[in-house]
């Protein structure tokens, strides 16, 4: 449920989704490489959102892994980069 609801406010734009986090998150997205508390969550966060002028995630089919106390989540996306493709 922690999951699917992260994906929603992302999708969203929800600043709520600080409160699913615990304050030493770790964050790894390819063009930002790892950031560590909610902090460098925000920052991937903007860096992200500011390349994209929308975001949808297909919250049907994720597919939710969990290993100890990590959490993997597959799934699809579509959206618009800030150019309009």
């Amino acid at each position: 449920t922690v999951a699917t609801d992260y994906f929603r406010k992302i999708d969203s734009g929800d600043p709520a989704i600080l409160d699913l986090l615990t304050d030493d998150v770790e964050t790894y997205f390819p063009k930002f490489g790892v950031g560590h508390g909610k902090a460098d969550f925000m920052e991937v966060a903007r860096g992200l959102m500011n390349s994209l002028q929308s975001i949808r995630h297909d919250l049907g089919r994720l597919r939710v892994h969990v290993a100890g106390d990590h959490v993997i989540v597959e799934g699809y996306e579509s959206g618009v980069m800030a150019d309009g493709t």
